[in-house]
Parts: C-alpha cells; structure tokens; sequence
C-alpha cells in the first residue's frame, strides 16, 4: 500500500460547499422550530393557570353546596361558639347532627399580598382544622355572596337559597409582589346551593 492511498483513507470528512449548505439548512429550519417551541412554553403555562384556577372551582363546590345542602340556619356573622380565623367573614350555616352543633363557615384569608378562600368547622365548639379551598382570589373585590331571602340585606335563618361567586386572578403570579399582566384573563365562577327540605 502506497503513502497516497494511506492519506486518502484518513481524509474522510465533509467538504467545505457541504458545511455551506448545512449551515444555510440550519438557519432556515431553526427559526420555525424555535417558534414552535415559545409558542408550546406560552401555551402551557396558560393551561397551567387556566386548570389552577378551575381546581379552585371544583375545590370550592365540592364543599360549599353539601354545606349549604345540609345547613339549618345561616348566617353571615361569627357564631360565638366558632369564631373565623379568616379576614373576612362571608357566610356560616349552622346545624345540629345528632346531638353535636355543627358550625362552617367560608371566609377569605389575606396573607403575605396573597388572598385565599378558606373553609373553616367546628363541632360542639371545637375548631378542625382549616381548608382553603380556593387560592389566588382577585385583591380588588371579596368573593359575592347572595342569600334569598335575606333579612336586613344579610342571610338568616329563613334564606334557603345561597349563591357564592368567586374570582380567580388569571395569570399565576411568581411572587406577591409580582402584578397581574394584561394578557392575564381572571377566572369567576359561580356556585349555587339550596337548603334541603324534608
């Protein structure tokens, strides 16, 4: 075997015109997969937010309407015996099971610039512990409650019907410090409970 054939079999490689048109390739190909790619990340971090916020919603009905169901008496101020741990009050229903005094009661929570939705209980007295059932609530207005009929504007023990509307903030936000975009889209929903008759 001659020197000449020892050198053209170690000189495999690309050329130059094939590294030209690869380069050219990837700077066609590139731009459109990284669109491809913001576009998903955008995306699923909206899909992210949008399930947060309807968690929240599942969260808060699952437990509000078996309470408003089930309820006695309602009332929209702190029964002696089980005080709100929230910041504000929205609504108690009270009832007897048996022979234990039930008392539940939905309040918000403001902590750390963030505001909660939070279910608290206690029986014959005695606090359990707490539930937020709904997380990121809008800062600019409390969640609306509608009690019918009502007495002096406020529910009683004659309301039988109860609706709660809560709105979440639409973009989940890194820090509390961090304020909402334009972009974000608040989500509200509304829950509707009536009192059980015999």
């Amino acid at each position: 075997m001659s020197i000449l054939d020892r050198v053209r079999r170690d000189d495999a490689g690309f050329t130059l015109p094939e590294l030209l048109v690869a380069v050219a390739v990837a700077a066609i190909v590139m731009p459109a997969v990284s669109m491809v790619l913001v576009t998903s990340f955008k995306t699923t971090t909206g899909t992210t937010e949008r399930l947060a916020a309807s968690n929240a919603a599942e969260m808060t009905s699952s437990w509000f309407i078996a309470d408003v169901q089930s309820a006695d008496e309602y009332g929209q101020t702190d029964v002696a015996s089980c005080k709100s741990p929230g910041t504000h009050l929205l609504f108690t229903a009270s009832r007897t099971n048996g022979t234990d005094a039930v008392v539940t009661g939905y309040a918000t929570l403001d902590s750390g610039g963030e505001r909660s939705l939070i279910r608290y209980r206690c029986v014959n007295g005695t606090a359990e512990p707490t539930v937020t059932v709904a997380y990121d609530l809008d800062q600019a207005a409390l969640p609306g409650l509608v009690c019918e009929p009502t007495v002096a504007g406020k529910c009683a023990s004659t309301t039988t019907h109860v609706a709660l509307a809560v709105t979440v903030n639409g973009g989940v936000d890194a820090s509390p410090a961090t304020t909402e975009t334009s972009d974000d889209t608040d989500y509200t929903f509304n829950l509707n409970g009536t009192r059980r008759t015999s």
